[in-house]
């Protein structure tokens, strides 16, 4: 059966910040992205990387899918600004965290912004959206479950993981980011109520 996706994200200026974190999901990123620009042609999607986003997709693969510079993961590895978080997170309409590792979760959560992703997402104004991707180890653990209430509570949309199986080891469990029409689901949502009609 095919999955629903909005017929409109309803991005006021086209303007969606992928930011890509160390898990294994990663490796979906320019698929998600190649998604992204053909059912809907009118969004501009740059994308940020972390240092442990790069041991699982290629700044190449996202360039080539984005059809844009990848930003990141150091404050100045292809951008230009002077204040770089800054400039990308008044520039999105929305920020996508896929897949947010624990490790981003946690920090996220902590309030740590020691990177250039972390710096990003805290100063977005817009919506931002995460769609974690745990270790199947941590996914269960109650302080990660603690940091999710957190990031809840402090106006973050946290997505539910989905059931999936681990390449590590081939447990099944709730520790995948949603498919692509699921994620942009929660983006239209998150933008519709930040900015009702």
């Amino acid at each position: 059966m095919a999955r629903l996706r909005p017929r409109r994200l309803g991005l006021a200026r086209g303007h969606l910040l992928l930011v890509v974190t160390g898990a294994l999901a990663a490796r979906s990123a320019p698929d998600l992205v190649e998604a992204v620009r053909a059912w809907y042609p009118d969004v501009t999607v740059r994308v940020l990387v972390t240092e442990a986003a790069q041991r699982f997709v290629t700044p190449t693969l996202l360039r080539v899918a984005s059809r844009q510079p990848v930003v990141g993961p150091g404050w100045t590895d292809g951008h230009d600004h002077a204040v770089p978080h800054r400039e990308l997170a008044a520039w999105a309409d929305v920020v996508l965290v896929y897949p947010a590792s624990g490790n981003t979760t946690a920090k996220l959560a902590a309030g740590i912004g020691d990177c250039l992703a972390l710096a990003t997402v805290q100063d977005a104004e817009c919506p931002v959206v995460l769609a974690p991707g745990p270790s199947p180890g941590f996914a269960g653990r109650r302080i990660h479950q603690d940091n999710v209430r957190r990031l809840r509570e402090s106006g973050y949309l946290v997505l539910d993981p989905v059931p999936g199986r681990a390449a590590s080891d081939g447990t099944v469990g709730p520790f995948t980011p949603p498919p692509p029409e699921d994620l942009l689901m929660a983006i239209a949502g998150a933008v519709l109520v930040a900015d009702p009609v």
